[in-house]
């Protein structure tokens, strides 16, 4: 499931981060190894939403494996694969196990859900609805609506809403664009109801937290 984040770090606490494409045969083939494989029934239901988890020991230590053979062209080649394997292997035995296994059933309503979010993401600045990103996911706009809020804990439109008012937060603060210029940027075609969601959602009016 797509998804974006935001922190924030200092000279002396920076953050370091990675991020890992997953490879869904290899993905199938640890599901399958792993006897992880759910009842058909049990496969066709939407999980739970997705969510962030601690960073345990094993996870850590997997991951300082895997940086740590990037520094050598040869350990990348030969020891890489396997790396990566790892990875996998310990976040199916971690609390996201449902969701990973989930993507290896790529007509579930997961898989689907998960295509129209993606949609949204690249096209959050245009005019989208419900039917647009049902069609996405091939689904009926009720059946879509249903099991979007089950993956997400949002509805679609409450979801759409939230991330153009992030995505405006992050060009008020970071680049100190104007208010109606941000509206227009993410998609808002009324100025003065960017403003409401916006004060309504933060707090705080838009022009204030770019002067902040």
């Amino acid at each position: 499931m797509p998804f974006e984040c935001e922190t924030y770090a200092l000279p002396n606490a920076p953050l370091l981060g990675i991020s890992v494409a997953i490879d869904r045969v290899l993905l199938g083939e640890l599901v399958l190894a792993m006897g992880l494989v759910p009842d058909r029934h049990v496969a066709a239901q939407t999980p739970e939403s997705m969510t962030s988890v601690v960073l345990d020991d094993g996870m850590r230590g997997c991951v300082e494996r895997l940086l740590r053979c990037l520094h050598d062209p040869l350990d990348a080649q030969i020891m890489g694969p396997s790396r990566l394997r790892e990875l996998l292997f310990v976040a199916l035995r971690g609390p996201q196990s449902d969701v990973l296994r989930a993507l290896v059933e790529q007509q579930g309503q997961f898989a689907r859900v998960a295509a129209a979010i993606s949609h949204l993401h690249a096209h959050y600045t245009e005019p989208l609805n419900v039917e647009t990103l049902a069609s996405c996911a091939n689904m009926s706009p009720s059946t879509f609506h249903e099991h979007f809020k089950r993956s997400t804990l949002l509805s679609p439109v409450q979801y759409l809403k939230r991330f153009r008012l992030l995505k405006a937060q992050t060009l008020l603060v970071a680049e100190g664009l104007g208010v109606a210029q941000v509206a227009h940027r993410v998609g808002y075609q009324s100025t003065s109801q960017f403003s409401r969601e916006y004060k309504r959602y933060f707090e705080r009016n838009p022009g204030d937290e770019r002067a902040a």
